[in-house]
């Protein structure tokens, strides 16, 4: 797959490792199953966003592995393992934006009223990144420099959109934690920030490699390593965190309530 296309196209360095894919694939995919499983018994709508994120990168994690075997046309595979990747991370990023919205309505009901636009913005800003990204992967590989150079810088705007948003959300919710003095109020910004600096690290990491020259040391062997470890790792770490925090509880402030009291 290293092509001597020029730094404005991302092409693999090293054949990706099969094993490595599969492990952390079908990782995703346990975690993926008892995040559905939560979201259902507590009726936690929003999660289903981590549903999906964590097949999705299941998916990106099973093509790397297909292509560390020589499976498939090696240059679809790739391109499709980057566009699930990177949409999985924008999932996490659309569920985090959610909750931040749905917290700041539970203090502040009388701002009731703008929910639905606010959750509507969330959305649609979402759809933004995902097309970007889509758009990016597919000009980042074209014969044509000036495009190949238009789609790495679509990926770089949107990654650095969502490390953006991870600092406006994070300020948002601490001021939003100003209104509460309940402790049991703790666990639910514990959590937050928790999959929001694993968000924040993943989005920094797949951002800043796009800077690094193919032919540049970084590139060599251990990047692969490093890649699974910044590039995957933060997102299945995040859908952990939602499963052994108990997430789709929390965010069900209704049930939290109650199940608190018990």
């Amino acid at each position: 797959m290293a092509k001597d296309c020029g730094d404005e196209r991302d092409w693999l360095t090293a054949r990706p490792s099969r094993v490595v894919g599969w492990v952390l694939g079908a990782l995703a995919v346990l975690v993926g199953v008892a995040l559905a499983v939560l979201t259902c018994k507590w009726c936690s709508l929003p999660f289903f966003d981590a549903v999906l994120a964590m097949a999705e990168l299941a998916v990106s994690l099973f093509l790397r592995a297909a292509l560390g075997m020589d499976l498939g046309n090696s240059d679809m595979v790739y391109k499709a393992s980057m566009v699930f990747s990177y949409h999985a991370g924008i999932q996490v990023a659309c569920l985090l934006s959610v909750l931040a919205i749905h917290m700041h309505l539970h203090f502040h009901p009388e701002a009731l009223s703008r929910r639905v636009l606010a959750l509507t913005v969330s959305r649609v800003l979402s759809v933004c990144l995902a097309a970007m990204v889509i758009v990016g992967v597919a000009l980042m590989f074209d014969e044509r420099v000036p495009f190949a150079g238009t789609g790495i810088r679509l990926i770089q705007v949107s990654m650095f959109a969502i490390v953006l948003a991870c600092i406006v959300l994070g300020a948002a919710v601490m001021r939003t934690s100003k209104c509460t003095a309940a402790d049991y109020y703790h666990r639910h910004y514990a959590a937050f920030g928790t999959l929001l600096f694993f968000l924040a690290l993943w989005a920094a990491f797949m951002g800043v490699r796009t800077l690094v020259p193919l032919q540049s040391p970084a590139r060599d062997t251990r990047h692969e390593a490093v890649f699974y470890i910044l590039g995957y790792g933060p997102l299945l770490i995040a859908g952990a965190a939602m499963v052994i925090l108990k997430a789709p509880l929390l965010f069900n402030f209704d049930l939290a309530s109650r199940w608190h009291k018990r």
